[in-house]
């Protein structure tokens, strides 16, 4: 756990090869979390955080969920479960993805969909099997409005702001007062790990978010996982002009990415074989940013999605 701010808090917490989702804990009036990492994490990593701070399970009154992806929204379950008067958040674009495991592995904005149109219909079966082992049950609130104000109390208000992209409902969170910005996965730098591309299903949703963003005034950028970026350190939490050029930085790939597609649909190539897109795509990026290759897909996930996302806005414009 890290103190951040006064009043604020990071909680990190394993997920999958080897990276962390970061949770951040907000005293005001209650205690009122973001994002609860996968819902067998709360147990081993959440429950002695918040010991450390005199508090339980049962004393966190609010839950804002940043979107609804697995790592983001899985523990919601277990916290309702052990603090029945929480009240759980999520913006109101994302809520068909607030159905159950099932509505998240059958929308088109889990990397669940990359497996369909690969038909590669195992590893269909094993991401439904995963979303349903680390997702558990819970009931969402209220739905947020863009622009409406979460006030936790003691001086805490956070702005909501509708951020899609990543999601349909993605927002960020906006303490005006502190400069402090929390994203979730709005903004990816240059992914989680390194040669693959960030994740997004929505190519111009994300950098029309990302060119918003750049806008505010950010003293604090608080990342829900430590994105790569060109800083050799790929801190989740970076201050001053690191977290300006973190959100310039996204939008730039982002645009190199659109660039690369646009160049690829005028050359003789098919553009049903997502796969050999995608790899046109990253020989032209490969003097901007390292290239790593899958075994079993031919090209990392995030890759593949990122990919599809400017392909699917593009030829939508034909």
């Amino acid at each position: 756990m890290e103190k951040i701010h006064p009043q604020v808090y990071r909680l990190p917490a394993p997920t999958i090869r080897d990276f962390e989702a970061h949770s951040y804990l907000f005293l005001g009036d209650e205690p009122t979390l973001m994002d609860t990492a996968f819902r067998h994490l709360v147990e081993p990593h959440f429950v002695p955080a918040l010991k450390e701070l005199g508090l339980k399970l049962s004393d966190i009154a609010r839950i804002i969920n940043t979107h609804a992806h697995p790592d983001h929204l899985g523990g919601n379950g277990v916290i309702q479960a052990a603090s029945p008067q929480v009240q759980i958040l999520v913006h109101e674009d994302d809520e068909p993805m607030t159905r159950g495991p099932a509505s998240i592995h059958t929308s088109a904005h889990d990397m669940a969909v990359i497996l369909k149109v690969l038909g590669k219909e195992e590893m269909y079966a094993q991401r439904e099997k995963f979303i349903q082992t680390v997702v558990g049950d819970f009931r969402v609130s209220r739905f947020l409005k863009h622009g409406e104000t979460i006030d936790l109390g003691k001086g805490i208000e956070l702005q909501v702001l509708h951020a899609p992209g990543h999601t349909p409902g993605s927002a960020v969170f906006y303490w005006e007062r502190e400069g402090m910005l929390f994203t979730g996965d709005a903004v990816q730098g240059r992914s989680v790990f390194p040669g693959e591309l960030p994740l997004y299903f929505m190519a111009d949703a994300y950098m029309r978010t990302a060119a918003r963003l750049a806008e505010l005034e950010v003293k604090t950028l608080c990342l829900a996982h430590g994105f790569q970026s060109r800083s050799a350190y790929n801190f989740p939490v970076r201050r001053g002009e690191g977290a300006k050029d973190f959100i310039r930085e996204s939008l730039e790939l982002a645009k190199k990415v659109d660039a690369a597609v646009v160049t690829v649909l005028h050359e003789d190539i098919d553009r049903n074989d997502l796969v050999r897109v995608a790899a046109s795509v990253m020989e032209k990026l490969k003097y901007d940013l390292p290239v790593i290759y899958s075994r079993a897909l031919g090209l990392p996930l995030p890759t593949l999605a990122c990919v599809r996302a400017h392909l699917l806005d593009r030829l939508a414009e034909a």
